[in-house]
């Protein structure tokens, strides 16, 4: 009779009975004889060897047995002469014992490794103890130091796991252990440090970096792709700036990779600035490509030039003066906006806006003034860069009322054809003045202040009373001296 005893490995102990055979009156005993054990199983009704034993043992294990199948076994008594018929045992099913997984099946692979990240790669172990892998255990150790600390867990049989953020530059040892409801196995350790750092190299510089336009409080810039990108897209290009004076950068912009032009903003007028570009990719920054030389922000356009003169007065009242110009030869790259214009009066230093015009308009009517007030005007041209240098009055413009004798309105009237000069008569102060030292021909049919025909051979004193032909007054004349007038008799 055999005896079947599972055992935890899987395995199966086989145990019998000795007895004594006798055949034709022969005794033989069995406790000599080797033994035979195989098994098989049922359903494939192929019987396999197992082991052969001492005929004196009456024990032997089966290994390594397949789980949660039937299985039978047959002895055979065997001597010399020959086998004898085989005793059957009855159906036994093998059941693995339950308890912690084995360790993972290695080699335990790092792969994927970034400048950051490293992917790591094994197998499953051959023992699951009984019970499903749940999950994995993943440490980490750097090469420098003794002490495991905790990397990840995961929470599934994937056997497949990304470390994140890692050092770049540092050396790390990696191990793994598989975990099940009833523990956790021996770790499947990694034989050597991973390097932490990316596949790719960074990209070269950037090219011909350039000035492409100056605004006022900002510049463009323009650029040519790096010649090399480091065997990865560049998927950007960061844009830095700084004062000539300082030491430190400042962020402007992350271009697009595909760009080759920023604009570089929220500059001052007037200050120095340094500007510089890398290109970057999956494994960093390049080296910066910078400017040859600082850039200035400063407007494109300049103001208008002067308006063009003279500034003429037109009309005269007694609280009023029209004037009139010509537009500027230049405005600067910008429209004209308007015109302004401003006055003083001429013993006064202060100017005073008066007023501003449409830059289609090229005249001004200016009231409010004082009868019998001087005044200076100058006209500017504005566009949105500023005001233009000034178009000024050559001369005071004084107000006053026109004459109500319409026969000396030519004499008043600007633009008027009668001469700069009306000359007016009167006796000499004293006789000091004779004609022995001033004499001149007059001529005949000089008229005085009174239009009086000048007698000759008197001596007479000649003031003239200068008349500027866009000033509505007598301006001071000369103060001629004697002469001896020698006119014609009436």
């Amino acid at each position: 009779m055999l005896f079947l005893n599972l055992l935890r490995d899987p395995s199966t102990s086989v145990t019998w009975m000795q007895q004594v055979l006798s055949l034709t009156g022969v005794r033989l005993e069995m406790m000599a004889v080797p033994l035979c054990l195989t098994t098989a199983l049922r359903c494939r009704r192929t019987w396999t060897e197992v082991t052969i034993v001492d005929g004196d043992l009456t024990k032997t294990k089966a290994k390594n047995l397949a789980t949660d199948k039937k299985h039978y076994f047959r002895i055979f008594a065997i001597n010399k002469v020959g086998t004898s018929k085989p005793l059957e045992s009855d159906a036994v099913t093998p059941k693995r014992p339950v308890g912690p997984p084995g360790k993972p099946v290695g080699p335990l692979e790092a792969k994927a490794i970034t400048r950051d990240s490293v992917q790591l790669d094994w197998k499953p172990p051959q023992d699951d103890g009984g019970s499903p892998i749940t999950g994995y255990i993943i440490e980490k150790r750097e090469a420098m130091r003794m002490t495991w600390s905790h990397a990840d867990k995961t929470t599934d049989d994937q056997t497949t796991r990304t470390l994140k953020g890692l050092v770049t530059g540092d050396e790390f040892y990696f191990r793994v252990a598989a975990v099940n409801k009833q523990g956790t196995s021996e770790f499947l350790e990694m034989p050597s440090p991973v390097t932490i750092k990316s596949p790719f190299e960074p990209a070269s510089p950037p090219q011909d970096l350039e000035v492409s336009e100056i605004r006022r409080d900002s510049v463009v810039v323009t650029w040519k792709h790096s010649k090399n990108d480091g065997g990865s897209a560049i998927t950007n290009y960061i844009v830095e700036k700084r004062e000539t004076w300082k030491t430190s950068w400042a962020h402007v912009d992350r271009a697009r990779g595909e760009m080759t032009t920023a604009e570089v903003i929220y500059l001052q007028e007037g200050t120095s600035y340094n500007i510089r570009i890398m290109a970057e990719n999956v494994a960093g920054l390049s080296e910066p490509t910078e400017l040859d030389e600082p850039v200035v922000p400063k407007s494109p356009y300049k103001v208008p030039t002067a308006p063009v003169g003279p500034l003429e007065v037109t009309e005269v009242y007694s609280q009023s003066v029209t004037i009139q110009w010509k537009a500027p030869e230049k405005d600067g790259g910008l429209s004209i906006k308007r015109y302004v214009i401003e006055r003083r009066e001429a013993k006064h230093q202060t100017w005073v806006k008066a007023d501003s015009m449409r830059p289609g308009t090229t005249s001004c009517t200016i009231d409010k003034l004082m009868e019998g007030g001087h005044y200076v005007f100058k006209i500017f041209a504005e566009n949105d860069e500023g005001l233009s240098p000034p178009l000024e009055s050559d001369a005071p413009v004084t107000c006053r009322r026109a004459p109500d004798d319409a026969s000396s309105d030519a004499d008043y009237s600007p633009g008027g054809s009668e001469s700069d000069y009306l000359p007016s008569c009167s006796e000499p102060d004293s006789e000091d003045e004779s004609d022995d030292d001033y004499e001149d021909q007059v001529g005949p049919g000089v008229e005085g202040e009174r239009g009086s025909k000048l007698l000759s051979d008197r001596q007479m004193k000649i003031q003239l009373e200068l008349v500027h032909p866009l000033v509505m007054f007598p301006l001071p004349s000369p103060q001629l001296p004697v002469h001896q007038l020698k006119g014609v008799k009436h």
